[in-house]
């Protein structure tokens, strides 16, 4: 059976169809799907060893990479328990840990560039195939992902699937992303302006997400079709407030480091929490 390393592989576009020995296009999985189910082509008989086979990457390197950002919180929760002082680019780093942790936790079977698709063969030659199949340009173009979701939950009609469910995780760690830069809304800055710019940037990117969210959530709970705006209204959304908030939080996150606070190059004494450790 087909594993998440399959579905990923495909959804990569890993599988190219040949017809009569020749390269005709990169399948996307539903056309990979129903042309199996027409009898076609056949469904792929590769393993899930053969896929990650193909992968630069293995399960090692991703724990150990994992393994790197968990001693960064580590440190970070150590230094605020013994009172030490965290930076605003501590803070900015903590943020892209967490949702780095969350990208590895989902993307563990994931194929790392897979450069050598895996071939599926044309079984009738009298039959061509669409001639929308017969160039990659435009074709298997992945709509919008909010779009995608929609269509799915307009097919399934029934409760909260685990795609549904996995999706909504997402959605909510991008604003929790914002919301962790609110941890510094009582730092001392260098200037009174600068901790309202702070203040004001770090909630603008939990708003910008928090409504793209709520917004997705709507569309897929209620099962109507989006407006035609719907592309306008979350492109506006992100141009208005994520992007000016994002740029105001990393060009502060540079400035405070000309005056940084007494004990930022302190360490952490990890004997304090293991006083029988002569470390």
């Amino acid at each position: 059976g087909w594993t998440k390393t399959h579905g990923f592989f495909a959804r990569m576009g890993g599988f190219v169809l040949h017809v009569n020995h020749e390269l005709r296009c990169t399948l996307t999985p539903d056309e990979l799907l129903k042309f199996s189910r027409d009898k076609l082509v056949d469904m792929p008989a590769v393993t899930e060893a053969e896929l990650k086979y193909r992968s630069k990457s293995d399960f090692l390197s991703k724990c150990i990479a994992i393994l790197q950002l968990v001693w960064f919180v580590l440190q970070f929760i150590a230094r605020r328990i013994q009172n030490l002082p965290v930076t605003l680019l501590e803070i900015d780093t903590l943020g892209v840990v967490v949702m780095t942790c969350i990208s590895y936790g989902f993307w563990l079977n994931k194929p790392k560039d897979a450069r050598v698709p895996y071939i599926v063969h044309w079984k009738d030659p009298s039959s061509p195939p669409p001639n929308s199949l017969y160039s990659d340009k435009g074709h298997g173009r992945t709509p919008p992902i909010y779009q995608q979701l929609i269509d799915y939950r307009l097919q399934v009609h029934g409760a909260l699937t685990t795609e549904d469910f996995m999706f909504n995780i997402i959605c909510v760690s991008g604003m929790v992303f914002g919301a962790i830069h609110c941890v510094a809304w009582n730092f001392l800055f260098p200037t009174h302006a600068e901790r309202i710019l702070w203040r004001v940037a770090s909630i603008g990117i939990l708003f910008s997400l928090s409504t793209i969210v709520l917004q997705i959530w709507f569309w897929m709970v209620s099962g109507r079709l989006p407006p035609e705006s719907i592309d306008r209204q979350t492109s506006t959304s992100i141009a208005i407030y994520y992007v000016p908030a994002r740029v105001s939080i990393i060009v502060l996150m540079f400035l405070s480091l000309v005056s940084l606070p007494p004990g930022a190059y302190d360490t952490v004494v990890w004997t304090k929490f293991f006083p029988y450790l002569n470390l």
